[in-house]
C-alpha cells in the first residue's frame, strides 16, 4: 500500500511522531511537511495520514486549505487523521474545527499524539502565553502535556 502523510508542525513534535509511525509502516511512505512543500497529486497513493499540532486552539491553515481543496479525493482514499494536541479534553472540538466533516465520518482513524512544551524553541510571545498556561494548569492541580504513544500504535494497527 502506498501512504502519504501530510502534517504540519510548529515545535517539531509532531515532526517526530510523524517519523516514528512512517519508520513502523511497512509500505511505500512518503512524509510531506506541507509548511516546506507542496503535496504532489494524491491519485498515486492508496492511503492518506493527514493532521498536525493544534496551537491556539487552531490547526495550521495551509493544512486545513488543503483538506478543504482535497476533500472529495481524500474522501475516496482509505483516510487516517491526526492531531497532536496536549488537551485531550478539548480533543473533539479541535478536531471539528481542524477537518471537514465529511473527512471526519469517512477516517477509519482519529487519534491524538498528545503533545508537548518545548518552551526553548518557542518565540518570545508563544513563550509568554505557554508559562501562564502552565502556571493556571498548576494551579488549578491539572496535568501538563504529555505525547500519547498509545495513539501512534493505534493509527500504524490501522495502516500497517
Amino acid at each position: 500500500m502506498k501512504t502519504i502523510i501530510v502534517y504540519s508542525t510548529k515545535y517539531d513534535f509532531t515532526k517526530e511522531r510523524v517519523h516514528e509511525i512512517a519508520a513502523a509502516l511497512e509500505s511505500d511512505v512518503k512524509l510531506v511537511n506541507i509548511n516546506e512543500e507542496k503535496p504532489p497529486s494524491l491519485e498515486a497513493f492508496d492511503a492518506v495520514i493527514l493532521g498536525g499540532s493544534v496551537f491556539m486552539g487552531q490547526i495550521n491553515k495551509t493544512l486545513k486549505a488543503f483538506c478543504v481543496e482535497n476533500e472529495a479525493t481524500l474522501n475516496s482514499k482509505k483516510l487516517g487523521l491526526f492531531l497532536s494536541c496536549g488537551l485531550p479534553e478539548n480533543i473533539d472540538t479541535h478536531f471539528n474545527n481542524a477537518f471537514p466533516q465529511s473527512l471526519l465520518s469517512s477516517a477509519s482513524v482519529k487519534v491524538n499524539l498528545g503533545g508537548e512544551l518545548r518552551l526553548n524553541q518557542m518565540s518570545f510571545g508563544d513563550k509568554m502565553i505557554t508559562k501562564m498556561m502552565i502556571k493556571a494548569t498548576e494551579k488549578e492541580g491539572g496535568k501538563l502535556p504529555t505525547s500519547n504513544p498509545s495513539a501512534i500504535v493505534e493509527l500504524i494497527n490501522i495502516f500497517a
